[in-house]
């Protein structure tokens, strides 16, 4: 049970590129080979300081420079939502009005564009 929850969490940690995952994946690997207290203790370590400082790291970089990927992040990790608090509105929201807008834009040029030639 708690092997299958750890891979899970880094498979998890995995879809939300995070760093250095293949390390921890390996050390976990071993760990399964060779269980002892201490070595699941790193893992657990390990673990919980991706989960609570490199993903919410991650989230925070994606709301202020790629709205898709913080959306993603926030669907795969609904806990680190809490990023999200000095950022009004969901990312999915402002990415789909990011692309309203510059469609707005590029129609704007097409029928300028249109009105011209028409002259």
């Amino acid at each position: 049970m708690i092997a299958t929850r750890a891979r899970l969490a880094v498979g998890l940690l995995r879809l939300t590129g995070v760093e250095n995952v293949s390390d921890l994946e390996v050390d976990l690997e071993k760990t399964l080979r060779e269980p002892e207290p201490a070595k699941w203790l790193t893992i657990q370590t390990r673990l919980r300081g991706a989960w609570l400082e490199q993903v919410p790291k991650r989230l925070e970089n994606a709301v202020k420079h790629d709205l898709a990927v913080a959306d993603r992040l926030t669907r795969q990790v609904p806990l680190v939502k809490d990023v999200l608090r000095s950022h009004p509105g969901e990312p999915a929201m402002a990415s789909r009005q990011n692309e309203a807008d510059a469609y707005r834009r590029w129609l704007k040029e097409v029928r300028r564009a249109e009105s011209n030639a028409a002259q």
